[in-house]
């Protein structure tokens, strides 16, 4: 389920458990892509109107978050259309040595390491490229967990140190919103030599 205290559910999962159906009776959302950095042409800046808000409408409303919609339908076939990859998009995307763009998506995948591992953590990329993991107390996350993260992290940045330390909660923004990577390089130093890794 995709949904958001503004506009309740945008889109949600059938029974076929592929892509997100976008609740089309209730939400309109295209996509903004002019500042993409890299990737797909429909992906980039959900824009969201709501329907039914008839007393403060949202009209392609910046929610601050990032995703993919996508062509064709559904196997379940519902005619809805359909989306997919939608992260925080207050999530950075991180910068490997080769001055090549880590897109936040690719940072998740990373950090998942199994279904039944799922670490509550966030990632603090600093200008020198160093990444720190901060772990929450509370997902309970074993040192090989852990270890497999931070050797994951190696193959995609290189040589570059990687901390990781145990903090009580990771707590959300005055937003409302969960940062799950920080970056603290400036992505104009790194524009002019820019590729994505997916």
């Amino acid at each position: 389920l995709y949904a958001s205290r503004e506009n309740g559910t945008i889109a949600a999962e059938c029974h076929a458990h592929g892509a997100l159906h976008v609740a089309i009776d209730s939400v309109l959302v295209p996509i903004d892509n002019t500042h993409r950095i890299a990737g797909r042409e429909n992906e980039g800046n959900l824009l969201v109107t709501d329907l039914h808000n008839y007393a403060m409408p949202l009209i392609r409303y910046e929610i601050g978050d990032y995703g993919t919609l996508l062509p064709g339908r559904c196997s379940c076939g519902v005619s809805f259309p359909l989306m997919e990859n939608v992260v925080g998009r207050v999530a950075d995307g991180f910068w490997d040595l080769r001055h090549r763009y880590v897109s936040p998506i690719a940072l998740g995948e990373i950090m998942e390491v199994s279904k039944s591992k799922r670490v509550q953590a966030q990632l603090i990329q600093d200008p020198n490229h160093d990444i720190t993991i901060r772990v929450a107390k509370s997902s309970e996350a074993d040192r090989q967990t852990i270890d497999c993260i931070c050797s994951r992290l190696k193959d995609v940045f290189g040589d570059v140190r990687i901390n990781h330390e145990l903090v009580r909660e990771s707590r959300p923004e005055t937003s409302g919103k969960y940062r799950f990577s920080i970056c603290h390089i400036d992505p104009a130093d790194n524009a002019s030599h820019t590729h994505t890794v997916d």
